[in-house]
């Protein structure tokens, strides 16, 4: 029986094994469900047809109880980037500073959909033993699965959970405005954040009157598959955050906003508190180094056509 993520509960106590369908976070949440609810790790098999970088959750905490962890993260984030010599090198500064996850330290990820995990998550995902890496499904059987690379011998009273399903669809190469004359075109213009992007962009509808203006605050910023599509893509998303820090206006209303996670963060910073200044200073600082290195590693792997 093959499943959508959704009938899991239901579905899962009738059964004594369980095959995962997929790559990204619903499979990563779908594994950890699993083992929290008392499947035997050995009993799970996981069909991972790329690897994939993974952020990690401990730099993404709201509130100014975490401001060392996400604003200096960010930092960290922006120092990493300026200083990368290639994109490989740009994916092993970031593991090494904990910013980027995998699963196999034997293992390059091919893969970067911005799944975002803890490192208590990634423990538990390394307790299942059978990952299946030979390419991606062609068709299940009743006691087989058929695979790019092979095929693999299922257990009986078997579960297959299919979690193949894209949330956002990479569009690297697109060209389309947000704003034109007779159109918006809803689109990311900050990475992995499409509901602040909405709001955003309904903000600059209501209140900015020049077409030109409303472009240049709004570059598309497409969704990933690879790192490589990372770097490309923050090259569209660090311009909008530097354009929309020259307004006379949008800073308030990005530091009002909840959906904005570092704005609010930054600016309730007491100029007295000296740890938390240092770190907005080193934010800056690395901040136009990042736009400008990353304007170069983008420029040395251009997007695919199509």
């Amino acid at each position: 029986m093959c499943i959508p993520p959704n009938d899991l509960t239901r579905a899962a106590p009738d059964y004594e094994h369980f095959t995962i369908l997929g790559a990204g976070k619903t499979a990563i949440d779908t594994i950890v469900w699993l083992l929290a609810h008392g499947a035997p790790p050995e009993r799970i098999s996981w069909v991972l047809p790329r690897d994939s970088w993974l952020f990690n959750r401990a730099y993404f905490q709201p509130g100014n109880a975490f401001f060392t962890e996400t604003v200096g993260g960010i930092a960290q984030l922006f120092e990493n980037v300026a200083a990368a010599n290639s994109i490989e090198d740009l994916c092993l500064r970031m593991e090494a500073t904990g910013h980027w996850l995998r699963l196999d330290s034997e293992v390059w990820p091919g893969m970067f959909h911005g799944a975002t995990v803890s490192e208590g998550e990634l423990e538990q995902l390394r307790r299942v033993p059978n990952i299946i890496r030979q390419g991606h499904v062609q068709r299940i059987e009743l006691d087989k699965i058929y695979l790019d690379k092979g095929t693999v011998i299922c257990e009986p009273r078997t579960l297959f959970i299919d979690c193949t399903a894209r949330g956002i669809a990479p569009g690297i190469g697109n060209q389309t405005p947000v704003f034109s004359e007779t159109k918006i075109s809803l689109q990311m213009v900050r990475m992995y954040q499409p509901t602040f992007s909405a709001a955003l962009i309904a903000h600059l509808e209501v209140n900015v009157q020049d077409l030109a203006t409303k472009k240049k605050m709004t570059q598309a910023v497409p969704m990933t598959d690879t790192a490589e599509d990372w770097v490309r893509g923050q090259v569209a998303s660090m311009s909008n955050q530097y354009t929309w820090s020259q307004d006379n206006d949008l800073p308030t209303w990005l530091a009002d906003c909840r959906l904005d996670l570092l704005s609010k963060m930054v600016r309730s910073a007491r100029e007295d508190d000296t740890d938390k200044q240092a770190i907005i200073s080193s934010l800056l600082e690395n901040s136009g180094l990042a736009l400008q290195n990353v304007q170069r590693l983008a420029a040395m792997t251009p997007a695919k056509s199509g």
